[in-house]
């Protein structure tokens, strides 16, 4: 089963999440029945296989005086960042590359975004080779931001 776990990022379709956790839609307790319960003392990262994983969790409500990001639930799943020990080569990922933006990272050299903004994924590349997925809200979720803040994209 974790073989599964490690792959999916590689070879994942099309569509907005990451093994059925899907941000601001997901809970923590989502999370705690795909992956169990955290171990580490944020309760937001996992070691699975060789591969880390972060999910970052809402802490505020947009009607929180000091709230940023995003109208949802305290513990609903915002992000969710895997590392991958085994890093492809971007060239080499199965998906659509047409469907993804580039940015170039403007403080980091050889560092690029490609950010697909209708499924909220981001892959982060140094200079050919993968260094993390990133899962975030799509566009159809930018009605969940709190008001007056601009929408949502990767660094770059």
């Amino acid at each position: 089963m974790l073989m599964g776990l490690i792959l999916t990022p590689l070879v994942q379709t099309e569509t907005s999440g990451w093994q059925g956790i899907v941000p601001l839609h997901s809970t923590r307790q989502d999370v705690e029945k795909v992956l169990g319960v955290s171990l580490s003392e944020c309760k937001c990262s996992y070691k699975l296989g060789d591969d880390n994983v972060f999910v970052q969790y809402s802490g505020r409500t947009c009607s929180d005086t000091d709230a940023v990001g995003w109208n949802v639930a305290v513990d609903t799943v915002i992000n969710i960042t895997v590392y991958p020990r085994m890093k492809p080569r971007f060239q080499d990922l199965r998906i659509d590359k047409t469907k993804f933006i580039k940015s170039n990272d403007p403080e980091i050299e050889g560092i690029s975004y490609y950010f697909n903004e209708s499924d909220g994924r981001t892959i982060v590349v140094d200079g050919d080779i993968v260094s993390q997925y990133q899962y975030g809200p799509t566009k159809a979720d930018q009605q969940l931001r709190c008001s007056g803040l601009p929408n949502s994209r990767p660094k770059g």
